[in-house]
């Protein structure tokens, strides 16, 4: 760990840079007070951090940190007090920086001429690890293979290993997605050789490819719905879940290999739909496709059922006395049409409410037949029963009416 002192005042900047070594980058103080500064960071020229903003006497828990794939840096504002009588002003801040090592190596020899190594990673790319063994040892030869940079490695530290045991350490970290080799440097070779590359998977772990057939006929009884789920709603799915995938397997594994995604092919004439993917794929999107089929199913039973309920039939109501009054039996229509059409509506609501848009033919008619004195009834079973009753409770009704009407006309007579 290196630590940086230096005075500045607002608009004022400096460098944090180990003597002999590159610039890591500059420090401006963009703005402050006695209780707090900004700090803003540069590099090349280029804005390099996000700002910060450093309280007196904060932690730096609490100003926050500056990190590479190398260090963390942490800056303090401390209080500063001198004794003495005499007393100055100053318009320059005291600011601390300390340098931590994230990710360091280096290696020392045991008496016997042994070379022993320790490394401490913080976790992360296996690139970082290649840098910062770069880093450590100039002479030696860090290579990497294209399967082995898509590869997340936990952090560890271990201290005066040999150069196998450092090896084997980065192997079982890596759960056996990695292979380490290393060649140790002798009279001839000047620097050690490390060569790390990801572990071709067997055959058993590949993943073999799978074909399934979907029968969804329901779903295929309207082609826009159908190729809107192949379109759009499979092909959502299919991403959430490769993504769904990389973060888990980066989280447990530390592999960011994305997957093979599942396509989709849509055969109308037989109304299925195609899976063809790995078996996590083909399972899931299965499983939707299923599940649709039977929301779409239960969907046309429903408007099935409201069809043929609502199949026309036909009934006669004999209403004798409803008939002999004019006036009784236009109340009496009126009042039915009425209820004919508050039904109509009701029943209209329901089916809408499960996505019957269509007419069923839910109305019904009333005739009257003043020969026979009767109505004819034509509607659904339920509406034809509702009517009925309505019809032979009017018909009791004008009974009751004209046997009082004839019981009075009998007392009217001298």
């Amino acid at each position: 760990m290196l630590t940086f002192i230096a005075h500045a005042g607002v608009g004022d900047s400096f460098p944090v840079q180990e003597e002999g070594k590159p610039k890591d980058f500059d420090v401006i103080v963009k703005s402050g007070d006695d209780d707090k500064l900004v700090l803003e960071f540069s590099q090349d020229g280029k804005p390099a951090f996000a700002p910060i903003t450093l309280g007196r006497d904060w932690t730096p828990a609490q100003s926050g940190n500056v990190k590479t794939p190398q260090f963390q840096y942490e800056f303090k504002y401390p209080s500063v007090s001198v004794s003495g009588k005499a007393k100055t002003v100053t318009d320059k801040a005291m600011i601390i920086v300390r340098r931590i090592p994230l990710n360091y190596a280096f290696s020392t020899a045991t008496e016997k001429g042994t070379r022993l190594y320790t490394v401490r990673f913080d976790g992360t790319e296996i690139q970082t690890l290649r840098d910062a063994l770069r880093y450590a040892f100039p002479g030696d030869n860090v290579v990497l293979s294209p399967s082995a940079e898509q590869q997340v490695l936990p952090g560890f530290e271990v201290r005066n290993v040999r150069l196998s045991e450092l090896a084997r350490t980065i192997e079982f970290l890596s759960e056996g997605r990695l292979m380490v080799e290393m060649v140790e440097k002798d009279a001839e070779m000047p620097g050690n050789i490390w060569r790390i590359s990801g572990n071709r998977p067997t055959s058993a772990t590949k993943g073999e490819v799978k074909m399934r057939a979907v029968a969804t006929p329901h779903l295929f009884a309207d082609e826009k719905v159908a190729a809107k789920i192949e379109l759009d709603v499979l092909r959502e799915l299919e991403h959430l879940r490769l993504d769904t995938a990389v973060s888990a397997s980066v989280a447990a594994h530390g592999t960011m290999t994305r997957g093979n995604s599942t396509s989709v092919q849509r055969l109308t004439s037989q109304k299925v739909f195609v899976l063809v993917g790995s078996e996590e794929g083909v399972d899931g999107l299965e499983s939707f496709l299923k599940a649709a089929e039977l929301r779409a199913a239960e969907e046309a039973a429903t408007k099935k059922a409201l069809a043929t309920a609502a199949v026309p039939k036909m009934r006669a109501v004999a209403a004798p006395h409803v008939f002999q009054n004019a006036s009784r039996l236009d109340k009496v229509r009126k009042a039915a049409e009425e209820m004919i059409s508050l039904r109509a509506t009701l029943v209209r609501a329901v089916a809408q409410s499960y996505g019957v848009i269509e007419d069923l033919g839910i109305g019904a008619q009333l005739e009257s037949r003043p020969e026979q004195k009767l109505f004819v009834l034509f509607g659904p079973e339920d509406m034809l029963d509702g009517m009925e009753s309505f019809i032979l409770a009017a018909e009791k009704l004008a009974v009751d009416e004209d046997a009082l009407a004839e019981t009075q006309r009998n007392k009217d007579k001298p």
